[in-house]
């Protein structure tokens, strides 16, 4: 009975080392992913620093992704859309009374880094023509108060003016009325629906070509 017990204590005893001895390895293989771990984080932390070495201390906190600014809607009221350019200086006066045309426009107008002067008037928009001396004028004809073709008559009878080229941007696709806004004055009619790339190059042309 003694020997008997005796073996069991012994079992019990060999398998308490076989788990000590587990349990030491599995200590150990803990310990080396915990150095690992720390190792990584350090190598984070110091790649952190070197990349804000690199931008400039603000004193602000760093942006969040929903904290970024929106970029802001074009204009589409009288009279905004001027700003600095680099595009040699030239300004162009937009004289439409549709919002959206006008955003458009004004959209693929910035992007050439030109000066915009927008006007959803006929009336107004000849004032700011006369007051501003646009390098080129981009002109509706249907217009409640004023249309194109009562602007360009008024506006070119000065002789300064006449220089200045205007291009009709219109609706209307009859011959009559393109053969009318070109007798008039008019360099170049374009008619909507229209593509923005066909009006920059018009637009560039005639600025070339103006004196």
């Amino acid at each position: 009975m003694l020997a008997q017990v005796r073996k069991e204590v012994g079992e019990h005893v060999g398998g308490t080392a076989e788990l000590k001895a587990e349990l030491g390895q599995l200590t150990g293989t803990t310990n080396q992913a915990l150095a690992q771990i720390r190792e990584l984080k350090k190598l984070v932390e110091t790649l952190g620093e070197n990349g804000r070495e690199h931008e400039p201390d603000t004193g602000l906190p760093a942006a969040r992704a929903s904290d970024l600014p929106v970029a802001p809607s074009l204009p589409d009221r009288e009279g905004a859309g001027a700003r600095p350019v680099s595009n040699g200086g030239k300004k162009i006066l937009i004289v439409d009374d549709d919002p959206t045309t006008l955003k458009i426009i004004t959209h693929f107008l910035h992007k050439e880094n030109f000066s915009v002067s927008s006007s959803t008037s006929g009336v107004n928009g000849l004032k700011k023509a006369f007051k501003e001396d646009p390098d080129l004028i981009l002109l509706d004809i249907m217009m409640p108060d004023l249309n194109g073709f009562q602007f360009l008559s008024i506006y070119q009878k000065e002789e300064e003016n006449a220089r200045i080229p205007v291009v009709i941007l219109s609706s209307l696709a009859e011959e009559a009325d393109m053969l009318k806004a070109l007798e008039i004055g008019a360099v170049d009619f374009i008619t909507k629906p229209f593509s923005p790339q066909v009006l920059m190059a018009k637009i560039k042309k005639n600025l070339n070509d103006s004196p």
